[in-house]
């Protein structure tokens, strides 16, 4: 059966978001790049009708947003739909000094499972849906201005300039599904109701906490070591004995042989980092298992692969001739 899709807001990181209808100002910055349309929301901007940006975007900061789209582009190779994602961003004020940003993805449930060779679930974010799945998700919307992903920026936090493009990196890669759906607010599971990332959370003995009985709420799951796991590959997901809000069940801390000290997609991160604007071998890994394709994974066909390597070639003698 093909799948048809119904839509539903969800907080998806950091912040907890209500979802209202987009209104917009005539002092929006609006930047293309490629299958992302980036909107920038200047100090008095408001965007859902309720969150407003507590200060202009720099040229710098910009470019440095236009970076973050850009390492996705450069790292995905899946098809995409007719239609761009719709990033928005705004700076605001936490009330948690320890949270430097926080994000909120659209998202769609079906009406049957999304694949059919992969363990079940019918929840996944528009951006997942439009570019790995190439279906355009505009169409779906019946009202309102159609959106993707909502970003919020800490103002207060002195970012270094890698820093600050790793944090947008990060919250980019939870609207690509690099997040949890598996519990409500009242600490219910949602067994009916799941994404990919929550159809390969296991427990130690290999469970599955989406369809075990053994976990029918939250509290159940809290402190337990908790693992993504495709049958291959096993990496572990930040689950503290106090639940973090968007922080716990939704990334990933471990994996044998993997690097946790530069992955981007882990649940802490520094604004005042000096590491490099790059995935981990973690963070690749994390990617693979929810079933994205990677460039670097990509085998390129006997002879564009010889034709590569004859330009390469020609390159460097030019250059050494100079």
């Amino acid at each position: 059966m093909k799948p048809s899709f119904s839509r539903l807001a969800r907080r998806t990181a950091i912040a907890a978001l209500l979802i209202f209808a987009v209104q917009a100002s005539a002092e929006i910055t609006t930047r293309e790049n490629s299958v992302f349309s980036i909107n920038f929301y200047n100090n008095g901007d408001t965007f859902q009708n309720q969150i407003s940006s507590t200060m202009d975007w720099s040229e710098t900061r910009i470019e440095q947003t236009l970076a973050a789209s850009q390492l996705w582009i450069d790292t995905i190779a899946d098809t995409f739909s007719t239609s761009k994602i719709n990033l928005n961003l705004v700076y605001t004020t936490f009330g948690d000094p320890n949270i430097i940003g926080g994000s909120s993805s659209f998202s769609f449930r079906s009406n049957v499972g999304i694949e059919d060779n992969a363990p079940f679930y019918n929840e996944a974010t528009a951006t997942e849906l439009k570019w790995k799945f190439g279906i355009n998700t505009d169409e779906l919307w019946e009202s309102g201005t159609p959106w993707d992903i909502f970003i919020q920026i800490g103002k207060d936090f002195d970012f270094t300039d890698n820093g600050f493009t790793r944090v947008l990196v990060h919250e980019i890669g939870h609207a690509l599904g690099v997040s949890s759906s598996l519990f409500n607010n009242r600490d219910e599971k949602r067994s009916s109701v799941y994404n990919k990332w929550d159809s390969l959370l296991v427990d130690a003995d290999g469970n599955s906490v989406a369809t075990s009985d053994l976990y029918t709420s939250r509290s159940s799951v809290l402190g337990k070591d908790i693992y993504l796991s495709d049958g291959t590959t096993q990496i572990q997901v930040y689950n503290p004995n106090t639940y973090a809000q968007g922080s716990s069940f939704a990334h990933p801390t471990d994996g044998t042989g993997y690097n946790l000290t530069d992955s981007i997609l882990n649940y802490s991160g520094n604004p005042r980092t000096a590491s490099p604007v790059a995935f981990s071998d973690l963070d690749l890994a994390t990617l693979r298992m929810l079933g994205w394709t990677l460039r670097s994974d990509i085998v390129p066909e006997p002879a564009t692969a010889t034709l590569s390597l004859i330009g390469t070639f020609i390159f460097a003698i030019r250059r050494r001739r100079r």
